[in-house]
């Protein structure tokens, strides 16, 4: 029995995927399962959510086959045009991170914002393909279709004010019943929350939600989020998608993707706890960092001007070097609400610097983080870590702390 619900929550992952499982046919097993014992009912549940999963996987999928394989245009105004694509849309041929419906979009799109992103498209897209963790097009395209379909079945259960955002959640696979939810809209420095590495499409993204909420849109379009299994070591993909009523249901008119990333921050408000104690000077170009200031420090706009002043190297292989990009993560991550730090232990010598603390997220996280830094003078210029997830279930009476 054990084994059978395992396999049920595996299989409920890949339902996700329409263009998996989506043209199968599940009755057969489904006929063996609904006489299963209510007295077990972890396994009912398990194939239960995995039936439904399918079902809607199985309207994507026959909904995909009426359309182009990439049937999205990333021109924001294309999409918000109502028009639909009618072939197959073609990458930049710069960075491949962005897809059009013919070259009048791409310039248009060069023109208004994806001048500003193809260099760094192009590094993160480089970066992806090299560890086979790149979310392909034809893929995202699919999730949408199955937005499509979910939002069309959930929309009155309290999903339909245009004041809330839809999330709706697709790992594991009875997420779907109970993670998803309506949230409020945040600030732009919120919707970013942080945890997203591609800081590239922070505009693009605020500049989607800001035309959707001023009602730019015509009535009965709706603005939806899902979340779907990570690639890698990713947290999750977490698609934003804008649907259109069209007849009974809802067709897609525009969707950016971002990938949540586990990345452990450097917690800016202890920096200056590390700075302030004695470090041994770097033999190369030693800068001085302001060492009358002292912590906790929660802007991490001014931790970085006092502390991290000039080059950034990051070790932490979900995270890019540069003090720009740490930043542009930080300054979102120290918002979350909720986040809290404990348990705090610092010190350092030796041009080094190291930290450890556990760090909680609720409905995200609980972790344990350990943060190797290094000085070049009294300033940071790079940084390693490691982190484990506290389960509450350890069998080491030590562990952790």
């Amino acid at each position: 029995m054990e084994a059978s619900t395992t396999a049920a929550w595996i299989l409920g992952d890949y339902m996700a995927h329409p263009k998996i499982f989506g043209g199968s046919d599940l009755a057969e097993t489904w006929a063996s399962v609904q006489p299963l014992p209510r007295g077990n009912p972890d396994l009912f549940d398990a194939w239960t959510c995995l039936f439904k999963a399918h079902g809607r996987a199985k309207l994507a999928y026959e909904a995909l086959k009426t359309r182009p394989k990439i049937f999205i245009c990333d021109y924001p105004s294309y999409g918000l045009s109502g028009k639909e694509t009618i072939s197959d849309s073609r990458q930049c041929g710069g960075c491949s991170s962005v897809v059009y419906c013919s070259k009048d979009c791409q310039r248009q799109d060069w023109a208004e914002q994806h001048s500003n992103e193809c260099a760094q498209a192009r590094d993160f897209h480089r970066e992806r393909r090299g560890t086979d963790t790149w979310y392909e097009h034809e893929l995202r395209a699919s999730h949408a279709a199955l937005l499509e379909v979910v939002y069309a079945e959930k929309r009155h259960l309290g999903y339909d004010a245009r004041d809330t955002l839809p999330v709706f959640n697709f790992t594991p696979v009875d997420a779907l019943e109970k993670r998803s939810r309506a949230e409020t809209y945040p600030d732009q420095e919120q919707c970013w929350n942080g945890s997203f590495g591609q800081t590239y499409l922070k505009d693009r993204l605020w500049t989607v939600v800001t035309t959707f909420r001023s009602g730019s849109v015509p009535a009965g379009w709706r603005l939806v989020q899902g979340i779907f299994p990570p690639l890698g070591k990713d947290q999750s993909i977490e698609l934003l998608v804008l649907l259109k009523p069209v007849g009974a249901g809802y067709r897609t008119a525009y969707c950016m993707a971002r990938y949540r990333m586990r990345f452990t921050p450097i917690v800016t408000f202890l920096l200056a706890t590390l700075s302030y104690t004695t470090a041994a000077p770097s033999p190369v170009s030693s800068k001085k960092c302001d060492l009358k200031a002292k912590g906790p420090d929660l802007d991490a706009k001014k931790a970085f001007d006092k502390y991290v002043p000039g080059e950034y190297v990051e070790h932490n292989p979900f995270g890019l070097s540069g003090r720009d990009n740490a930043l542009a993560y930080l300054t979102g991550f120290l918002v979350s609400p909720g986040l809290t730090i404990t348990n705090l232990t610092a010190y350092a010598g030796g041009g080094f610097g190291h930290m450890r603390f556990r760090e909680i997220l609720p409905g995200e996280f609980d972790r344990v983080v350990s943060d190797r830094l290094k000085f070049q003078g009294t300033c940071f210029v790079e940084h390693w870590d490691v982190s484990q997830d506290v389960t509450g279930e350890e069998t080491n009476p030590l562990a952790w702390f």
